[in-house]
This record gives C-alpha cells, structure tokens and sequence, in this order.
C-alpha cells in the first residue's frame, strides 16, 4: 500500500513531462530536416515532386493532365551535324548556286534554222492580207533574200493551181520593199505580206469555180514547212507577194 500511494504519485508527476517530450519529438525532427511536409492526394498518396528546368523560376509546373501529348525536343546535338556544319558545302560556305542552262527556245527549229509561221488574213471589202514570218530560232545568225518560194495547198493538201505574182498590184495599202538581203540574229524575224482580192467571176462555175486553198507550203533552204492558213482567193485566183522585209 505505501509503494502504490508514493508510485502513484511519481507517475503523476512524470506524466505532463513525457507528454510534453512525446510531442515535441515529431516537430524536432520536422524542423531538423529544414523540409516542408509533402501535400497529399484525396486517396492519401503523396502528389508527384515536379523539378523545374535551368534557367526557368523555381516555382513548379502543375502536372500535365493524363493523354497529353510530349512536346517534341527542338534541341540539335553536335553529334548529329554533318561535318560542314549546316550551310550546302563543307567548311560551312554558303551553297553556291548553279548556274541555269539557257531556256530552249518555243517550237520546233527545222535543220535550216529559220521557222515559218502565219497570221490571220485581215479582210476589208473583198481584199485580204496575210503576214507571213520567218523567225532564227538558232543560235547562229541567218541571211535570207529574195520573195517567199511557195505554194497554195487544198483542202486535200494537194497544191492548187494558182498565179503567184512578185509585187503588190491588187491594192495601193500594201507596199513592196524591194528585194534585199537580211541578215537574222537568233530570235529576229522577216516577214511578207500576201494580199489578194476574193472575186467570183462568170457562172461560178467550171473554170470561173473559186479556187480555195487550206495551208501555204513555204520552201526555205530547200526544206518546205507548211502553215495553215485561209485563202479564198476566188475565181482570178490570183496571189500577190512582197518580198522579205525586216519586221519592226
């Protein structure tokens, strides 16, 4: 009975003092670490630490929510340059450019090196006129002299018998430059007027029949070309020609 009064005491008076070291155990340590308790999630785990990256604040990022696609890396490695750097050549120069080729010339250029084309017939009261040029589509300079050589084709592409006169007679607006000779740099052209009346004769019919042609088939250099081109030339079936004269 004597031991039980006087332990009794003594507990009593020891107990505030173990509380006391009880509590004050947990916060020492808290505070010794020098760290800030961690938050945690609803279901009791610890939310995920986030470190921030050089050079950026030290405050975190919130997390990414869940599905979000990883930004790709826009860093370039050393390791994966080409030997000259990023420039087109090595030693890191500049690419130089390549020089481009001369751009081939419109058309086909026949082996004499001149090209002959048509216009459309102008026609004005029965008369009509049509230019026809010659074009150095090469890259040589070319001499041409003289009156066109041709010939009126058909609509069966057979030559049509038809008078093909020197000279300007059927109007006085078109003149005949006399004939000379011109010389063509590449890509310069000559050109000649044809000019005829379309007037229809008699019946109409047999030999006063209209003679109509489809192409002109044009020799030069002894190469004939052959344009398509208009002539209703009618029952004289006749065809005035300038000679070769340098276009303007």
């Amino acid at each position: 009975m004597g031991w039980g009064t006087a332990g009794a005491r003594a507990v009593r008076r020891a107990l505030p003092v173990l509380l006391a070291a009880a509590v004050a155990l947990p916060l020492a340590g808290c505070r010794g670490s020098g760290e800030a308790p961690r938050a945690r999630t609803a279901a009791g785990g610890a939310v995920p630490e986030t470190t921030a990256a050089p050079g950026t604040s030290g405050t975190p990022s919130p997390p990414a929510p869940a599905g979000t696609p990883t930004p790709p890396s826009f860093l370039v490695h050393a390791e994966t340059l080409p030997p000259w750097g990023l420039s087109g050549e090595p030693g890191g120069r500049p690419a130089t450019p390549r020089a481009s080729s001369p751009a081939p010339r419109g058309g086909i250029c026949p082996v004499s090196g001149l090209l002959v084309s048509g216009e459309v017939p102008d026609a004005a009261m029965g008369l009509r006129v049509l230019t026809v040029s010659l074009t150095d589509c090469s890259e040589d300079d070319r001499v041409v002299s003289g009156y066109p050589q041709l010939e009126v084709l058909g609509t069966d592409h057979r030559p049509v018998h038809v008078d093909v006169h020197h000279g300007i007679t059927v109007t006085d607006a078109v003149d005949d430059p006399a004939p000379t000779t011109l010389r063509l740099h590449p890509g310069e052209r000559v050109v000649a007027a044809l000019a005829w009346r379309n007037l229809v004769t008699g019946t109409g019919e047999g030999t006063d029949a209209p003679v109509v042609g489809s192409a002109l088939r044009i020799t030069v250099d002894g190469a004939a070309q052959t344009v398509p081109a208009t002539l209703d030339l009618g029952s004289a079936a006749r065809l005035d020609v300038t000679a070769w004269y340098q276009a303007d």
